[in-house]
């Protein structure tokens, strides 16, 4: 009979999908960490340090508890690991450096695409509507006239074409928004309406109505959001940064404001977070900021589930994973896949 193989996830995420998983037991053993750091298995309890997991399951659990640190530990000091599902998107956290280190197979989620996408077309409509001014108009007990900008007709500019900006694009394009989507490659996608690379990003902006920064951290991406950036955009265009905070240089974006280059900025991502009380991004008006939340929706921890489990059955069968990580592309140098 052939050696199981030890796949390692935290206790919370094998109570909510447990029985799922059932249908691999001939091939899977599930241990599970425990909220106290314990590794746990079918027959007891097994000792961290000559603890070798072959599969490992980094979810969201791990995040809401504050144990990504030691569940990293525990899968970089394997010399038996072999795969890793993780939860998250991007990829810049130190610890997935770590984990390629070790020769390791790594997927990645889009199970936060979808509310991404909500979260963008949320807020850009409520600005477009201006649905703080409508609502300040009831408090006032105002009969107003409020004429709004439509987004049919807009064009947007995302830069970042993968899973998440093309959801994007794919729920923007149906209010008749014309999509140019910016990605590495330049290869053309069915979701866009024209493909650019970044070196022909800047000549996009003064044509955009609204700009999402929905890319990865890379050399190339760290501050292009810079004082030539802001003073290419449309005057009255909508900035959303839905990636991360160091895209961004935070004084070029508040003189960009102040010459409405953008009108307004939708910020949930920044260099430091939490972002320090005293930053003039909470009491901008021209800025709407939330913590880093734009992926928190309902449906988040099923849908990174079903990736989960259905990557799992991919892996054993040998098949193709979802989502799996060009590890020499994402980091050059770092190790090759066993």
């Amino acid at each position: 009979m052939t050696e199981k193989l030890c796949l390692l996830l935290f206790e919370t995420a094998y109570e909510r999908i447990g029985r799922r998983l059932e249908k691999f037991a001939s091939m899977v053993e599930f241990c599970r960490m425990t909220k106290d750091g314990e590794i746990h298995t079918d027959t007891g309890t097994v000792d961290a340090e000559s603890f070798d997991p072959n599969l490992a399951w980094l979810s969201m659990d791990l995040m809401y508890h504050g144990k990504v640190p030691d569940f990293v530990s525990l899968v970089t000091g394997s010399d038996e690991l072999q795969w890793v599902q993780t939860a998250n998107a991007g990829l810049d956290n130190p610890v997935y450096g770590r984990i390629a280190a070790t020769g390791t197979r790594l997927s990645n989620s889009d199970a936060q695409a979808l509310p991404i996408a909500e979260y963008v077309m949320a807020h850009v409509l409520s600005f477009f509507q201006d649905i703080e001014g409508r609502r300040q108009a009831q408090r006032d007990s105002k009969w107003r006239y409020r004429p709004f900008r439509e987004v049919s007709g807009t064009r947007w500019l995302i830069i970042g074409f993968g899973n998440i900006g093309q959801r994007i694009a794919a729920r923007a394009r149906p209010f008749e928004a014309q999509i140019v989507g910016v990605r590495q490659s330049g290869a053309s996608h069915p979701a866009a309406d024209e493909i650019v690379t970044q070196s022909d990003m800047l000549a996009q902006l003064p044509q955009a109505d609204v700009v999402v920064l929905a890319c990865p951290i890379t050399p190339e991406t760290e501050g292009m959001a810079d004082a030539n950036f802001f003073s290419a955009m449309k005057e009255g265009s909508v900035l959303v940064n839905i990636a991360r905070g160091d895209l961004i240089d935070d004084e070029a974006l508040l003189a960009g404001l102040a010459q409405d280059r953008p009108a307004h900025a939708v910020l949930d991502a920044f260099s430091t977070e939490p972002l320090p009380k005293e930053h003039a991004f909470w009491s901008h008006s021209k800025v709407a900021l939330t913590a880093h939340t734009s992926n928190a929706g309902s449906g988040l921890l099923a849908r990174g589930d079903d990736l989960f489990v259905d990557n799992l059955a991919k892996y054993l069968a040998g098949k193709p994973l979802l989502n799996e990580v060009d590890m020499a592309a994402a980091f050059p140098g770092v190790g090759k896949a066993k």
